[in-house]
């Protein structure tokens, strides 16, 4: 089987070109799987004080129900969280504080949260299933709208594109490679996504949106390396190279 693998391209590939060095019998199922990803009744786990932590961003799901998704080439890669908790986003250097105040109003994210839906090809997927006990159960209600949305900016169904390319090279060559992506829904103040992309030379991301529809575009409101060097905490290290860690408080 080919492998297609861009380390070196995914700064430089837009989705387009990326998309466009796949062949279509290849790309297509895995878009269509992506594209349709909806919450599953038969994953479903209760929540109590669960930490998700991502370098500087760091989820605290207090008590809720989190729901797995719909596979995509044959691999579980998303889930959704619903209930009670709180995002934290501390950018480690003052410029970039100050450009997460230009846009969001304060310099820093610290919010109560309602849900979260999460995308990932990276150790998240083990760690919530050593930490949670999944069945069958009534799909949480909001459940679908948070990982709709997510999709809605992850996916550009007119062009059928994926727009973060990581995530579409590690679904195609059935990689674990610390992709992390996150749509928050929080109780004050509009929705944010906070991304961790290996493939980008500064990885950790809080990225913005312009114009709606087919003209919405991304923009990086802050985005920098990582905190710490890998190996430099006791955090679980990903095949991304780097330490994330799903702990209780």
């Amino acid at each position: 089987m080919a492998t297609y693998c861009f380390p070196t391209l995914v700064l430089l590939l837009s989705p387009v070109a990326l998309s466009a060095q796949i062949p279509a019998e290849r790309y297509e199922p895995v878009f269509e799987a992506l594209q349709k990803l909806t919450p599953r009744g038969d994953r479903i786990a209760v929540v109590h004080d669960l930490t998700l932590r991502r370098d500087v961003i760091e989820f605290h799901l207090e008590d809720g129900a989190l729901a797995l998704a719909t596979p995509v080439a044959g691999r579980t890669i998303a889930a959704v969280f619903v209930g009670h908790g709180s995002v934290s986003f501390v950018p480690p250097s003052v410029i970039e504080r100050a450009q997460v105040k230009r846009v969001l109003g304060d310099s820093v994210i610290d919010s109560r949260i309602t849900a979260a839906a999460f995308v990932f090809t990276d150790s998240t997927l083990t760690e919530l299933q050593r930490r949670l006990t999944f069945g069958a159960a009534s799909v949480p209600a909001g459940a679908t709208g948070p990982l709709g949305d997510l999709l809605d900016h992850l996916i550009d169904g007119r062009m059928r594109l994926v727009t973060q390319p990581t995530l579409m090279t590690a679904l195609l060559n059935t990689q674990e490679n610390g992709f992390f992506y996150s749509h928050v829904k929080r109780e004050h103040g509009g929705d944010v996504m906070l991304v961790v992309d290996p493939g980008d030379e500064e990885p950790v991301e809080l990225p913005s949106w312009t114009g709606i529809g087919s003209r919405r575009r991304s923009r990086r409101t802050s985005r920098f390396r990582r905190r710490r060097r890998c190996g430099s905490s006791p955090g679980r290290r990903g095949s991304g190279g780097c330490p994330s860690g799903c702990s209780p408080r």
